[in-house]
């Protein structure tokens, strides 16, 4: 039975090697050449599970996964990192010549989601009574 950190570390491996493919044979951008081997490995897995369906090829690996909470895991884990990243590899000098419209973008598409979520909430609530209790 794999244990979560004996699942995290050949996560780490497969995420390694994978990196290392992708650069050495596939001209892919480094996510999108994560994320198409990784799609390839997962379609051989299932397959190998529907040929295979007697033999339980990976219930140690369904129970070990079951034991994660993925919400709190991407959550309070991996979007730091994830942000992190995405943050390391912004030109800042692209960003600057464009920093009045993505300022626009970003205040407008701010105040545009918080008046969707807004009235979206309200017209959700309102039969529970709770929209008028906002507005008194």
């Amino acid at each position: 039975m794999f244990s979560l950190l004996d699942l995290a570390a050949i996560l780490l491996t497969l995420s390694a090697l994978f990196g290392w493919l992708n650069h050495k044979f596939i001209p892919l951008p480094h996510t999108i050449g994560l994320l198409v081997m990784s799609v390839v490995v997962s379609i051989i897995l299932v397959g190998l599970d529907i040929v295979f369906p007697g033999y339980h090829l990976f219930d140690a690996l369904t129970t070990a996964l079951l034991q994660i909470d993925f919400t709190a895991v991407v959550m309070n884990g991996m979007l730091a990192f994830l942000l992190f990243a995405g943050a390391l590899h912004v030109d800042l000098g692209k960003l600057r010549d464009r920093a009045v419209p993505v300022g626009i973008l970003a205040l407008f598409g701010t105040l545009i989601s918080t008046a969707i979520v807004g009235a979206g909430s309200a017209g959700a609530t309102a039969p529970a009574g709770y929209s008028s209790a906002i507005a008194a």
